[in-house]
């Protein structure tokens, strides 16, 4: 084989050939650093598989790169030279196998690698069930029983020990019942007063006491001045529930009718004409503004009629308040 010229450009992966026959495979240069991981490229056309070559001796690993983002995969180009080992990225999934290339030649066996490191001692097991119980051996035979000797003469008393000295006092023993009271002596002098106790809490107040009679009326004070005029053009009043037409305060009416939803009459004394003036005032909802007006005005009558209003107007049933005012 000629020498390898430099790497070109990556190609695109062109459709995969029919596997060839294994070629001689090359002897392993040393292992060089780890480089950046480059963007996959797509696969070539695989080459004839070589014969397997002897497996070289490891190079020392070189130190991981970073992993860089991974591109879209690009067409595979001829390989270049190996660069370092990056990081190892998130396991993408397994492709479809492809078809089965013709063994290579079996290369000779490399040299058994150094024995690892033992693996630390696994947790000890559970104990096992007790086995099952031996079989007990035949009791020998018991001796015969000997016989019973006879009892030893009883020996003569020693002479008393000197007397030991007092031991302390015993616990007092429980006190005996009390006698009979004797008769009552004189009564002594009165001793002196003592200091005085505090003051006890106060206890509640007691009923009260009738009422006593009533005094004598005084005499009548002077008149006070005259209080200012009213206002004398009011004629009537009220405050009226919407729903039913019922007053709930009134002064001067006679009436009032709920004739619809938002229509009243309200009757009045006579005044004699219909040029009266009468203010409506209404209760507003939130977002419904309500505004009143007075329609059909006779000497004895008035209508009144509720608008509500958020866009459009339409009668509603308010509690509302109306006063009519003349000469």
């Amino acid at each position: 084989d000629g020498t390898n010229g430099t790497n070109g450009v990556t190609g695109p992966t062109g459709p995969a050939g029919a596997d060839g026959a294994d070629g001689t495979n090359g002897t392993n240069g040393v292992t060089g650093p780890t480089g950046p991981a480059g963007a996959d490229g797509t696969n070539g056309t695989n080459g004839t598989n070589g014969v397997t070559g002897p497996t070289g001796p490891a190079g020392a690993d070189g130190a991981d790169g970073t992993n860089g983002t991974n591109g879209v995969t690009g067409p595979t180009g001829p390989a270049g030279a190996d660069g370092t080992n990056g990081t190892n990225g998130v396991t993408g999934p397994t492709g479809p196998a492809g078809a089965d290339g013709t063994n290579g030649v079996t290369g000779p066996t490399g040299p058994a690698g150094a024995d690892g490191t033992n693996g630390t001692n696994g947790a000890t097991g559970p104990t096992g069930p007790a086995g099952a119980d031996g079989t007990n051996g035949t009791n020998g035979i018991n001796g015969a029983t000997g016989p019973t000797g006879p009892a030893g003469a009883d020996g003569t008393n020693g002479t008393n020990g000197v007397t030991g000295p007092t031991g302390p006092a015993g616990a007092d023993g429980t006190n005996g019942t009390n006698g009979i009271n004797g008769a009552t002596g004189p009564t002594g002098p009165a001793g002196a007063d003592g200091t005085n106790g505090t003051n006890g809490v106060t206890g509640p107040t007691g009923p009260a006491g009738a009422d006593g009679t009533n005094g004598i009326n005084g005499a009548t004070g002077p008149t006070g001045p005259a209080g200012a005029d009213g206002d004398t053009f009011i004629k009537a009043f009220a405050k009226v529930n919407g729903t039913t037409g019922a007053l709930i305060t009134s002064q001067g009416v006679t009436s009032v009718v709920r004739n619809s939803t938002g229509n009243y009459t309200v009757t009045i004394p006579d005044r004699g004409n219909a040029n009266y003036i009468v203010h409506v005032t209404a209760f507003s909802g939130t977002g419904l503004m309500v505004t009143g007006q007075v329609t059909a005005q006779t000497n004895t009558t008035f209508t009144v009629q509720l608008y509500g209003s958020n866009v459009f107007l339409y009668l509603v049933d308010r509690n509302w308040f109306f006063t009519v005012e003349d000469l």
